[in-house]
C-alpha cells in the first residue's frame, strides 16, 4: 500500500509503528489514514473527530442515549493513533468506528506530497469524503445526520460557504410538495430561515 498511497494517490507517509503500522499524510495532521498488516484487505475502523473532551463525552452519551453500545478507547489505542481520547462504536452496518479529539498536528513539517501536487483540501472537513457500502441506507442515514451530527449544509456553513449551503439547502427543500410536518423537513425549514436572515 506505501507506494500505490504514495506514488499514485500523492499520500506522505509518515513512518511505521513497531507493530508495523504505516501513517500517510495529507495536510498538517500527523496522519488521515493508518494502513495495518493485518494481512486483511478490510476497513480496520473509521475515525471522527470532535473539538474537545467534552464534545466526545456528550457524543459518546449521545450515542448511549439512541442505544449504541459505546466502549472508551484504551491508552495505548489513543497513543497508537496520535490522539488525545477516543470512543469506539459499530455503525448500523457493524463498521468499526470511532471518534476521537486532540489529533497529533505537525506544524513544523509540513505536508510534502511524493507527487508533484500542491496539496489536498481537508480542514475542517478532513479527509474530505469516501464511499462505504452500508446494509441499510436509511438507518445509516439516520445514523450519520442525527446521531453524529453530519449536515452537509451545516458544514457548508462553519467553512464559510453560507450563500452554498443556502442555495443547495433551498433546491432540495423546493423538491418536497408535502411532508413539511416531518422531522427532516423541519429542520431544513428551521435552517433555511436561519441563513436567510
Amino acid at each position: 500500500m506505501g507506494p500505490v498511497a504514495a506514488q499514485v494517490l500523492g499520500l506522505q507517509p509518515n513512518g511505521r509503528d513497531p507493530d508495523g503500522s504505516l501513517f500517510l499524510r495529507m495536510d498538517e495532521y500527523h496522519h488521515r489514514f493508518i494502513v495495518h498488516p493485518t494481512g486483511k484487505d478490510d476497513l480496520a475502523y473509521i475515525g471522527w473527530e470532535v473539538g474537545t473532551e467534552e464534545e466526545l463525552e456528550a457524543m459518546a452519551e449521545r450515542l448511549k442515549q439512541a442505544g449504541v453500545g459505546v466502549t472508551p478507547g484504551t491508552s495505548d489505542e489513543a497513543d497508537a493513533r496520535r490522539v488525545a481520547g477516543l470512543i469506539k462504536f459499530a455503525d448500523p452496518s457493524g463498521i468499526p468506528s470511532e471518534v476521537f479529539y486532540g489529533p497529533l498536528v505537525v506544524f513544523d513539517q509540513p505536508f510534502q506530497s511524493p507527487r508533484p501536487i500542491s496539496g489536498f483540501k481537508t480542514g475542517e472537513q478532513g479527509l474530505g469524503h469516501f464511499v462505504v457500502w452500508v446494509d441499510d441506507f436509511d438507518r445509516s442515514l439516520h445514523f450519520d445526520r442525527d446521531l453524529l451530527g453530519m449536515s452537509v449544509a451545516r458544514i457548508l456553513v462553519k467553512q464559510g460557504g453560507r450563500d452554498e449551503a443556502l442555495m443547495m439547502l433551498a433546491e432540495i427543500y423546493g423538491w418536497f410538495t408535502e411532508g413539511f410536518d416531518t422531522a427532516d423537513l423541519i429542520d431544513a425549514k428551521a435552517l433555511l430561515d436561519e441563513l436567510g436572515k
